[in-house]
């Protein structure tokens, strides 16, 4: 039969545009799920055991209904860290970043020109800033010296020691991640730092690292903090502990907000010198609440390598988590930010994953 040539080539044209708008559609599809999804993990089960590596495909990983609703409910006090945070429907704006790794020190002279030396080498980090909390005392040489051979290097001195100093946005923080970094803590493959930084670009709302922590109920009703055990009738952790941290530069801006952040929480952290990592937790629950996407604020990830402690084997100042208090003081902080500032409310809630 005699073929007509622009009829074939008309049914071809509308075949190709209808495969063009399909891909599109899912495309769509798929980048509205990655940001409207959040992990759905029960904190009343008892049964939930830790299960590897979730992925946008687990089944643990839902839609929100209407996910017009998530924008509609922000705060007016929020809406700026809210439009920072999720600038597009994906993740890709995320993707080409570096990240700049923020060390608070104080007396640690002894680790800190290993520390810096090790994590200069990571491609990965844009800028490793020093925040040097011990007012009065210059930097040696010998730390001052290695700006040479790490350009990427930055000392700031404080006129204050403050517990708050390494959370606080500064202009020499041009990406959008910040790694928190203890001035003990020594990631020892740096592929494991870059595997959570990774995570991080996945979940930029969440407080990315390796060392978590979580709460439990006392017989008479009270919160006590420390280390997650799988025999707990307690599904899994709830704080991430910032002695290596990846997170959003805008919870820096958040923490030092008075708006958002609680004045005398802020204060009171200061005046003890203790528990700013726990506020921080709290913070970003409630911050992840208030804009409609309730969830826990953390990502546990799996490392193949040693994070060493170096406080013990290099000397120097004892930090808080040595002394023979730490956990009751630390309990004390769950009880006194939920009865006081939250109103008798706890928006930590339970993470039962581990990405590995």
């Amino acid at each position: 039969h005699h073929i007509n040539f622009v009829t074939v080539m008309s049914t071809v044209s509308r075949g190709v545009k209808f495969l063009v708008l399909a891909l599109s559609c899912v495309c769509l599809g798929l980048a509205l799920f990655r940001h409207y999804i959040y992990l759905f993990e029960d904190a009343g089960s008892a049964s939930i055991a830790p299960v590897q590596a979730p992925t946008w495909n687990d089944r643990s990983l839902t839609v929100r209904e209407d996910v017009r609703s998530i924008k509609l409910d922000v705060p007016t006090a929020l809406e700026k860290y809210y439009s920072e945070l999720f600038p597009l429907i994906t993740s890709a704006a995320y993707a080409s970043e570096k990240c700049t790794m923020v060390m608070q020190t104080y007396k640690r002279l002894g680790t800190l020109r290993e520390l810096v030396t090790h994590y200069c080498k990571a491609d990965f980090l844009e800028k490793i800033l020093i925040v040097w909390n011990d007012v009065g005392t210059p930097v040696p040489r010998n730390l001052l010296d290695l700006k040479d051979s790490c350009p990427k290097l930055t000392y700031l001195m404080e006129k204050e020691n403050l517990m708050t100093n390494r959370f606080r946005p500064r202009p020499e923080i041009t990406t959008k991640c910040v790694v928190i970094v203890d001035d003990d803590r020594k990631v020892e493959d740096l592929k494991d730092l870059e595997q959570a930084f990774f995570a991080w670009q996945e979940f930029p709302h969440r407080l990315v690292g390796f060392e978590c922590r979580t709460y439990t109920l006392t017989p008479k009703g009270l919160f006590h903090y420390g280390v997650y055990n799988q025999n707990s009738k307690y599904p899994g952790n709830s704080m991430m502990l910032p002695a290596t941290c990846f997170m959003h530069r805008v919870y820096q801006a958040i923490y030092h907000d008075p708006d958002v952040f609680p004045k005398e929480l802020f204060d009171y952290i200061n005046e003890c010198m203790n528990c700013d990592d726990i506020a921080l937790n709290f913070m970003v629950a409630r911050f992840l609440a208030d804009i409609n996407m309730p969830q826990p604020c953390i990502i546990t990830v799996g490392h193949k390598g040693r994070i060493l402690n170096l406080e013990g084997s290099r000397g120097g100042y004892r930090g808080l988590s040595g002394r023979s208090n730490h956990y009751t003081a630390r309990s004390e902080c769950l009880n006194k930010f939920v009865s006081q500032f939250y109103g008798g409310v706890m928006p930590l809630r339970y993470s039962h994953f581990v990405l590995s």
